[in-house]
């Protein structure tokens, strides 16, 4: 278990549940811009690819007005108790599997967690996800 890593979610997931003006002092360009994202997509019905910072500090490349995406660009997590749980259990060294990989969450934190000597294996049978996966 990576005591950073952990700190760094908790940080995070504090953040999510914060009420509206907190997460407005905390993360404003990234909220403001996310919802003005949200509101161009409704209008033009045309989706945006952005570059988003994890919650451990790594960039990766989400589809706005996508949910899981929104998760990731606003707060730098998805799915916190999966995330959590990830984070606490695997060790470096270890294999993964991420069959439904999406764009790349699980895979990118996962293979951050097992280092070098450790493997993660994603699969993702959606073609345009699948896509975006790939440049994760």
């Amino acid at each position: 278990m990576d005591n950073n890593l952990i700190e760094s979610l908790k940080r995070a997931v504090s953040i999510s549940k914060a009420t509206r003006a907190q997460k407005l002092k905390k993360v404003p360009v990234r909220l403001i811009y996310s919802k003005i994202l949200e509101l161009i997509n409704r209008w033009l019905d045309k989706p945006f690819k952005v570059k988003a910072k994890t919650f451990w500090g790594e960039e990766m490349f989400l589809i706005i007005p996508e949910v899981v995406s929104l998760s990731i660009y606003r707060y730098g997590f998805h799915e916190e108790n999966l995330t959590k749980m990830i984070s606490e259990y695997l060790k470096p060294g270890m294999t993964f599997f991420d069959i439904g990989a999406h764009f790349g969450y699980f895979t990118m934190l996962v293979s951050y967690i097992v280092g070098e000597k450790g493997m993660v294996h994603s699969f993702e049978p959606i073609s345009n996800t699948y896509e975006v996966l790939i440049q994760n």
